[in-house]
């Protein structure tokens, strides 16, 4: 049982570590194209690292959590049947399933659902830049090709099914797609923001 508990322990801290390498450094190249704030390009002096980017991943790590922790002690208010409360029963049934949901599942299904789909898209591009630049240069290719990337995306498509299919994670899973989509406004706001070069 400590032989389980410390490779579970090795494996979230290696993932952290890689989210916190990779993910403030989206915010650090989006500012520095100009979609964020120019503060967030900031390079530490000593560290030489994103530092704002960091703090920003940071708290809204700290959002998310506070958030989902809010959802889940928090219960539902009770609304009485009517116009108003027809209204409102979807979100307060959703309330109600989160209510029930220990946190790390809760957040646990928000990031694989939505760090899957985009590891789909991303394999499912290698298909695409074969077929649209076969002769690009390419210094890595993939082992197995098309073999090992197929069994890949089959996999993805199945967990990604499941977890909406699933009475359990489907709430989540959809908010984590209707995260993902309010980024597309996101992005022609601050697109349209974005000082012309």
């Amino acid at each position: 049982m400590v032989a389980i508990s410390l490779l579970v322990m090795c494996s979230t801290f290696i993932s952290l570590n890689g989210n916190a390498l990779t993910g403030p450094r989206a915010y650090f190249a989006m500012a520095r194209d100009g979609f964020l704030p120019r503060s967030l390009c900031r390079v530490h002096p000593r560290f030489r690292t994103p530092a704002n980017a960091v703090l920003a991943q940071g708290l809204w790590a700290t959002l998310l959590t506070v958030a989902g922790t809010a959802l889940i002690v928090v219960p539902p208010p009770s609304v009485s049947v009517g116009a108003p409360g027809f209204l409102l029963a979807p979100i307060l049934d959703a309330w109600t399933k989160l209510n029930q949901t220990p946190l790390y599942d809760l957040l646990l299904t928000y990031v694989i659902f939505g760090a899957n789909l985009f590891y789909l898209l991303a394999i499912t591009s290698v298909f695409v830049l074969r077929i649209k630049q076969p002769d690009l240069p390419r210094p890595y290719r993939t082992w197995g090709y098309p073999y090992t990337p197929l069994l890949y995306v089959a996999a993805a498509v199945l967990l990604l099914g499941n977890m909406l299919v699933d009475p359990r994670s489907r709430v989540q899973a959809l908010a984590g797609i209707g995260l993902i989509l309010l980024g597309i406004p996101a992005w022609a706001i601050l697109r349209r923001r974005r000082p012309r070069t």
